[in-house]
């Protein structure tokens, strides 16, 4: 029996072995899974995480750029609304000094120069002249000034004082206006006066 028993003890020590080989291979192969499965998910958690955290920051550039532009543009429309209030103050300064002068003498002058640089600027042409309303007081002395008879007519256009003339036959037009004068030094301001917007 002594055999028999060592048989049986042999046969189970082995199946004993090759159970505890398979449990080990049972658990390595698990152990390897688990870490592959861990691994892949562990990718997959920082791939989302990545992607999101890329999602997020485009999103966060997009309303900043978004909120940049916005405010440039309110900066822009502030900064036009200030040129245009010190443009029109500045201006508004003109209008007095030139409503002051068109009383003066030199106003006068001015409007029988501007009346002889007109005929010899255009010497074969018969002239229309037209001023303001209230320079038509001026007519009588302007014609005995240039030592001619004018046709002189009043001109709704014309605010700030000045002469314009057509050309009867060629319809040129001259314009020494006060009024166009303003407005092309103005134009001038704007576009010289550092005001940028």
């Amino acid at each position: 029996m002594d055999n028999s028993q060592n048989s049986i003890k042999a046969f189970t020590d082995a199946i004993k072995r090759m159970a505890k080989e398979e449990c080990d291979a049972i658990n390595n192969e698990t152990r390897q899974i688990k870490s592959q499965r861990l691994d892949a998910l562990i990718q997959q958690t920082r791939d989302k995480y990545n992607n999101y955290v890329d999602y997020e920051l485009l999103r966060l550039q997009a309303d900043t750029n978004r909120q940049i532009s916005i405010l440039h543009e309110n900066e822009k429309k502030e900064l036009a609304a200030l040129r245009s209030k010190l443009t029109d103050k500045i201006f508004d300064a003109v209008l007095t000094e030139l409503s002051n002068f068109t009383n003066t003498t030199e106003y006068k002058k001015l409007m029988i120069r501007s009346f002889a640089e007109i005929i010899e600027a255009l010497p074969d042409e018969e002239l229309e002249f037209f001023v303001r309303q209230e320079d038509m007081i001026l007519c009588d002395e302007i014609c005995k000034a240039l030592d001619r008879t004018l046709e002189i007519k009043p001109a709704d256009d014309i605010k700030l004082g000045g002469v314009k003339a057509v050309g009867i036959k060629t319809e040129s037009l001259a314009d020494d206006t006060l009024d166009t004068k303003l407005e092309e030094q103005k134009k001038l301001f704007v576009e010289h006066s550092g005001f940028k917007i």
